[in-house]
């Protein structure tokens, strides 16, 4: 019997829902540089998404790691939902949730069969 990944994204979206609400992922704008004109900046792009954010345990936030470590205190996680994610997500999007704001410092997606269901970020202030 194959895996029904897609089913198990919508299941995923579902529990966020529940858990979670409405996340804004901000996409950089991209910079170019046009002859004539200079270097040009393109507008940052909203993505409204759907997440939950949680600190890191104890162990992982600054108790056991020192500053410069994968992790520091103050980090947060947060889990999103494929749905709305545009598949360029990585260290320095901009997150809104639950009234703070965020910047990526990584992501790690699950992704079975390359069907995301769910990706994991790291976020800092």
């Amino acid at each position: 019997m194959a895996i029904d990944y897609p089913q198990i994204a919508e299941s995923a979206h579902a529990a966020l829902l529940d858990a979670g609400g409405p996340v804004t992922l901000i996409q950089p704008g991209a910079s170019e540089y046009i002859p004539g004109q200079g270097m040009v900046t393109q507008p940052d792009i909203e993505h409204p998404c759907t997440g939950v954010v949680f600190d890191f345990g104890l162990h992982q936030s600054g108790a056991a790691f020192t500053a410069g470590s994968l992790i520091e205190a103050g980090d947060k996680q947060l889990y999103l939902s494929p749905e709305g994610v545009p598949a360029a997500i990585g260290p320095g999007f901009r997150v809104q949730a639950f009234g703070e704001s965020f910047t990526v410092v990584s992501v790690k997606a699950t992704a079975p069969a390359g069907v995301p269901v769910l990706y994991e970020c790291q976020l800092r202030r």
